[in-house]
């Protein structure tokens, strides 16, 4: 019982340690892809903010805000934001072997 107890106690510690991580909050490595490879687009999550977004793509060859913001890139490609966090993406389209 007592060994139960004290497991039970390590794993809630661990748990609202946040191991590094926001408290509520998934934890991002930092991107490692080269931006605007098929890699660094296969990182994108929704949430992100617009820094996280540019570290992995780079700059966007064009930004129009209207209801939201949606940033261009090469290949029919377009990044959404509402409310300042990444709300949908479409990524290019990538040959076979290409990419990353």
């Amino acid at each position: 019982m007592l060994r139960r107890l004290i497991a039970g106690a390590a794993m809630g510690a661990l748990m609202f340690s946040g191991a590094g991580c926001e408290l509520g909050q998934p934890r991002r490595t930092p991107p490692r892809a080269e931006p605007g490879t098929l890699d660094a687009w296969l990182q994108l999550q929704q949430g992100m903010t617009r820094e996280e977004v540019r570290a992995l793509l780079g700059d966007p060859i064009q930004v129009e805000n209207k209801d939201f913001e949606r940033w261009l890139y090469p290949g029919r490609a377009e990044v959404k934001f509402r409310a300042d966090k990444l709300a949908v993406w479409q990524s290019p389209r990538f040959e076979e072997g290409e990419g990353g």
